[in-house]
């Protein structure tokens, strides 16, 4: 018996199909990793350690703002961006309202508090930032 072995075979490296084999489980390791470090870099913050706290927060916030729009106030906030002053335009009903506090929050997240006491109708508020 004879085997006839044809010296034209190429080594397996220089064929298509292993590699196309290869590359298949190669890619989806390469985009996993990417995904695992776009999870890692853009980690969502969704869930809060103190959601008890935040949500009475809110529904304070809420119970202002129903208090507000009883007793009639609203405001209008104009910025001028030369000098640096916040103005701030208060209308309503402010004979009611012991006293009214603005809030001012910046970038930094460091917050300025204005107390104003008011006996007119209308009170501007001027704070230089």
């Amino acid at each position: 018996m004879t085997t006839n072995i044809s010296a034209s075979t190429t080594p397996w490296y220089r064929q298509f199909w292993p590699w196309f084999i290869i590359a298949l489980p190669a890619t989806v390791m390469v985009a996993s990793l990417v995904m695992v470090f776009v999870a890692f870099r853009h980690a969502d913050t969704l869930v809060n350690d103190n959601y008890y706290k935040d949500g009475l927060a809110i529904n304070q916030t809420l119970a202002q703002d129903t208090q507000a729009r009883a007793l009639g106030l609203s405001a209008a906030i104009v910025f001028d961006a030369e000098t640096g002053e916040v103005i701030v335009n208060v209308a309503g009903n402010l004979a009611s309202a012991a006293k009214l506090e603005l809030q001012l929050n910046d970038r930094q997240q460091r917050s300025q508090t204005t107390t104003t006491t008011t006996t007119t109708t209308t009170t501007t508020t001027t704070t230089t930032t």
